[in-house]
């Protein structure tokens, strides 16, 4: 997936490289999923690599580095939490991190540093952190770890004290859509319908593009949200009774496009964001919002991002977290 928007964050990161003796020993690269993040993290590691590098990105694919980044290489190193049969993520424990440590204990084998990334590193446990704090503890030299999450708070303070953090946001819905028009999306047409509340993410626009399904799953949480708000209370209460008889269900899901349709709905009610071309969207949000209160729309949008992060780190009651948000839509 090509590297959509962060210019501010690219030329900090270019600047690094033009004097990798200096190099940072850790960095936290942290803001919403499906930015680009990891992507970002992985070219990074490879200009830092690269005996000719120009920039981020912009390799000489010439020498040993470069030679060697489509194969398993023993200087780098990329730690992911499991997931379980649902498909959720599990917590990435101290075992992990052992091996990084053993990993990090040894000097490169044939590039200038030993790279690792712990993806969704806000999954470790408080003892894993702990664990880690013995190698963010060592002098900068020729280690480097890199941390990418998409959620701050969960990190212990001696950890944040220790790393270089980098914060991205979502995409500017220009930089989207030029991104659009030099991709062959089979599915154009029918992804513009929902591209205002996938649109600034590019991760997911690059989803989206390569299945027909999703973009027909999304489409569908999308009529939802909309169908839900006009709804009574006893037709809302109704839906959510449906949904929770489903085996997978998982509020979770839902909430991660509620949520954004939430922030666009407050970004129109406050007149300070536009949409891309996207008239249906436009509309729906109109409607949504000509009838609510930028109070009400900000406590709603407040109560479904409070219920989707409890969702990642604790086993809330989903039928009751639904009907409180059903109250408050």
């Amino acid at each position: 997936m090509p590297i959509v928007g962060h210019k501010k964050q690219i030329n900090y990161l270019n600047n690094i490289l033009k004097n990798k003796e200096q190099m940072p020993h850790a960095f936290l690269f942290v803001g919403p999923d499906k930015i680009g993040k990891k992507t970002i993290a992985l070219e990074f590691i490879r200009s830092i690599q690269c005996e000719k590098s120009e920039g981020l990105g912009k390799h000489c694919n010439e020498c040993m580095a470069c030679d060697q980044q489509d194969r398993v290489s023993a200087d780098f190193l990329l730690i992911e939490p499991d997931r379980t049969e649902k498909g959720d993520l599990k917590e990435i424990g101290i075992s992990k991190i052992r091996s990084l440590i053993d990993f990090a204990g040894d000097r490169p084998v044939s590039n200038p540093f030993k790279i690792a990334i712990i993806d969704e590193a806000h999954n470790m446990t408080q003892e894993a952190q702990n664990a880690l704090l013995k190698v963010l503890e060592e002098p900068k030299g020729d280690k480097v770890i890199f941390l990418v999450s998409s959620r701050v708070e969960n990190f212990l303070d001696t950890i944040l004290s220790r790393v270089y953090s980098i914060k991205f946001n979502f995409a500017s819905d220009e930089e989207i859509s030029k991104v659009l028009d030099a991709m062959p999306l089979k599915y154009i047409q029918n992804l513009k319908d929902i591209l205002g509340i996938a649109g600034l993410r590019p991760g997911l626009v690059y989803d989206l593009s390569q299945k027909e399904e999703l973009i027909k799953k999304y489409g569908k949480i999308i009529d939802d949200f909309f169908d839900f708000a006009k709804a009574d209370l006893n037709d809302r209460f109704n839906y959510i009774e449906k949904c929770n008889q489903l085996k997978d269900f998982d509020i979770r899901k839902l909430l991660d496009s509620w949520i954004m349709i939430l922030r666009f709905a407050l970004f129109q009610k406050s007149q300070i964001y536009d949409l891309i071309d996207d008239s249906k969207m436009k509309k729906r949000l109109a409607e949504y919002s000509e009838k609510r209160t930028i109070k009400n729309i900000s406590g709603s949008l407040c109560l479904a991002q409070e219920i989707y992060f409890l969702g990642k780190s604790t086993n809330i009651n989903q039928r009751l977290a639904f009907e409180m948000l059903a109250l408050a839509l």
